[in-house]
């Protein structure tokens, strides 16, 4: 039986084409399912806009999300799933999402302005740095033109006091025949632990481990605070 799937916010940006890729990469290797999330702005009623209008722009905005899940699709070259809504804020409709579908991760680009080879997390996920519902995955620019393969060290850069990061970092490990470390450089895959503090299931940063995503070369994940990331097949993952 298959644990939670991978989610990729996507926007069409070539940033986010980073994190298709990386979702790519784990859903392959942990054989999770992928899909992709795109969430647009909802409209707010308004006693000046005719219903025509309104009905309008949801009919333009549902044929965008289309168009670009359907670009986004064929980067991850697989029939996915593919999630569309309509939201106040970004942060808020991938959360909905999030929650709905179960998903063990969700992967963002980083922040259109961000140079090359770095992570740096957008407003939306920053937002859910600090209540996020599930592990949340960070790509650097760029990442997609490496040519990435299945990571082959995992470094575990913060963690919890229960030890949440090490234990995913081990579980994926086993079934990539991966190296687990403790030093990021020259690492494929960095996890981060939620700080101290934060309730068990839910995903916190502070300052430290803010620091340690955006000095990052490698590909992010942060772990909710007491809860291993669990991609891999149960069996899988027992039999390792």
């Amino acid at each position: 039986m298959l644990n939670s799937p991978i989610i990729v916010a996507y926007d069409g940006s070539p940033n986010a084409d980073d994190a298709v890729v990386l979702g790519r990469l784990l859903a392959d290797a942990s054989h999770a399912s992928l899909a992709l999330a795109y969430v647009y702005r909802a409209a707010r009623p308004s006693p000046h806009r005719a219903a025509t209008a309104m009905h309008g722009r949801e009919k333009f905005m549902r044929h965008r999300a289309q168009d670009l899940l359907s670009h986004g699709a064929r980067l991850a070259n697989d029939d996915i799933a593919r999630f569309s809504l309509a939201s106040t804020t970004t942060a808020t409709g991938i959360r909905i999402i999030a929650e709905r579908e179960q998903a063990g991760l969700v992967i963002f680009g980083s922040a259109h302005h961000a140079p090359p080879g770095c992570v740096h997390p957008g407003s939306a996920s920053r937002r859910l740095l600090q209540e996020g519902p599930c592990a949340l995955g960070f790509t650097p620019v760029g990442f997609r033109e490496r040519n990435p393969t299945t990571p082959e060290k995992i470094a575990v850069a913060c963690d919890d006091p229960t030890s949440a990061a090490q234990r995913s970092a081990q579980a994926l490990a086993r079934v990539m025949s991966a190296q687990v470390t403790e030093r990021k450089d020259g690492s494929d895959l960095i996890f981060v632990g939620s700080a101290p503090g934060a309730e068990v299931g839910q995903v916190v940063v502070n300052a430290m481990r803010s620091q340690s995503i955006q000095t990052a070369a490698a590909p992010v994940v942060v772990v909710p605070y007491g809860r291993a990331l669990q991609l891999v097949p149960a069996n899988a993952s027992a039999a390792a």
